[in-house]
């Protein structure tokens, strides 16, 4: 996710600036996305969007962005952590499915008394992230 922002992985690892990762945002995108980000962190859960983002410097394609905004025991918002699926992918309906199911999964959990089930169903999205980066088109990220 950080090659495609721009970002080196160890930066990335300390946490995006929310500007940087606009600016790659297609400017018809922007708002909405800035409005999806903010709700994002207002309302920890998790979320989707779909926007363009500029993947090489001079083209935009269409990504549909799965995660969740997670929080501590007081419940302020901590990290978000995600997976962005290219809308070219060719598995990319099937794709979009598990995350959706997974996330509705953690939506459910996390009204639950259950502390441990959340967790591992963030782990599960976390592999599953994993697993859609090993396939995706690696020349997003050139």
């Amino acid at each position: 996710m950080c090659a495609l922002f721009g970002v080196d992985a160890a930066e990335g690892a300390q946490g995006m600036d929310p500007d940087r990762m606009l600016r790659r945002i297609h400017p018809d995108d922007r708002a909405e996305a800035l409005v999806g980000l903010q709700a994002t962190f207002a309302a920890p859960g998790s979320y989707t969007y779909r926007y363009r983002l500029l993947s090489d410097g001079s083209e935009f394609r269409w990504l549909r962005a799965h995660g969740a905004c997670f929080t501590d025991e007081a419940g302020r918002p901590t990290h978000i952590s995600g997976v962005l699926l290219t809308e070219a992918s060719a598995n990319a309906s099937l794709e979009v499915e598990i995350v959706e199911r997974l996330m509705g999964a953690l939506d459910l959990a996390r009204l639950t008394n259950d502390t441990v089930l959340p967790r591992l169903i963030e782990a599960v999205l976390l592999h599953a992230g994993r697993e859609l980066a090993k396939g995706m088109d690696r020349s997003m990220f050139t």
